[in-house]
């Protein structure tokens, strides 16, 4: 049965009708300064909200002058919309559920190999790292990974994530200013997995 909508998952639940994760809530506090534990928002319209708050945020920081803040909100906001797009591209082109997964809330459709793609923290210092603690997205339980909460960031194949965070990585590039050095990092659970080669 297929499934639309801009923040849907593929597999043989529908995952944005599952509660809120702990990554989404601690991205919307940040965002919001405020606590959304106890209002039984699902996966899906936190989504909605995290893409929301990043909107207002760069809205309302444009009207500052310190063109730093401004520039790192829009890569912020763009590296997040070009993971997303990367993520429906890869979704798009893996229909098969090439196995399934148990998991506490019931069997998942696992599209690709497992593994886990992230983007590196920027090293201390830099104009991004500095930036991510002054607004409060540095993910506090993962000190070595950049919190970019795009919608594919909970999925467990390892390729889907990787496109995203390459995604995401080229835009931080295209700033051309201090990213603190921050890399694609990528684990696959398959030791004999190999990429698909580039088309």
């Amino acid at each position: 049965m297929a499934r639309g909508g801009r923040h849907w998952n593929v597999g043989f639940s529908d995952w944005t009708r599952d509660g809120v994760s702990d990554a989404q809530l601690r991205m919307l506090r940040s965002l919001y300064g405020k606590d959304f534990s106890g209002e039984g928002l699902t996966k899906g319209r936190a989504s909605e909200l995290i893409d929301e708050g990043f909107r207002k945020r760069s809205t309302d920081k444009s009207g500052l002058t310190d063109i730093a803040d401004q520039m790192f909100s829009m890569f912020m906001r763009r590296a997040i919309e070009a993971a997303n797009e990367a993520g429906d591209w890869w979704v798009a082109g893996h229909p098969k559920v090439e196995f399934v997964v148990s998991t506490p809330k019931g069997p998942v459709g696992v599209h690709g190999a497992i593994g886990k793609a992230y983007i590196t923290a920027p090293k201390k210092g830099s104009g991004l790292a500095k930036w991510i603690g002054e607004h409060g997205f540095n993910d506090r339980r993962n000190l070595k990974q950049l919190a970019l909460h795009h919608r594919y960031h909970e999925r467990l194949e390892g390729e889907l994530q990787l496109v995203c965070c390459i995604a995401a990585l080229k835009v931080f590039e295209e700033a051309k200013t201090e990213v603190g050095g921050i890399r694609v990092i990528y684990r696959c659970e398959d030791t004999d997995y190999r990429l698909p080669a580039a088309a």
